[in-house]
């Protein structure tokens, strides 16, 4: 997806496009069951990547997992974020590195 203004309208232009389609490995993306108490922060909320839908498994160190559940019907309180592996992959170009 990229987003671009549109300066006449005060407005955004949104374009989505596929770039790969291919089913997911489930040895490398093994569907979770919902757990809310796994994945709800201290505050309550859900986050579930924007681009891939995983979502946090908070914890000393964030797991991001596949959990279907969530996405065929989010539950309340859902917040949006990016896993480690869309960063890498979308937004590289920003990193500091």
């Amino acid at each position: 997806m990229i987003t671009y203004p549109d300066p006449e309208q005060d407005g955004l232009v949104v374009v989505n496009s596929l770039r790969v389609e291919k089913p997911h490995d489930p040895r490398e993306r093994p569907p979770r069951i919902a757990e809310e108490s796994a994945y709800r922060d201290d505050y309550g909320i859900i986050t579930m990547c924007s681009h891939c839908r995983r979502t946090c498994r908070h914890g000393n160190t964030p797991v991001w997992d596949w959990v279907p559940m969530y996405v065929e019907k989010p539950p309340e309180l859902t917040s949006h974020g990016i896993c480690a592996a869309c960063m890498d992959l979308f937004y590289s170009r920003f990193s500091d590195d």
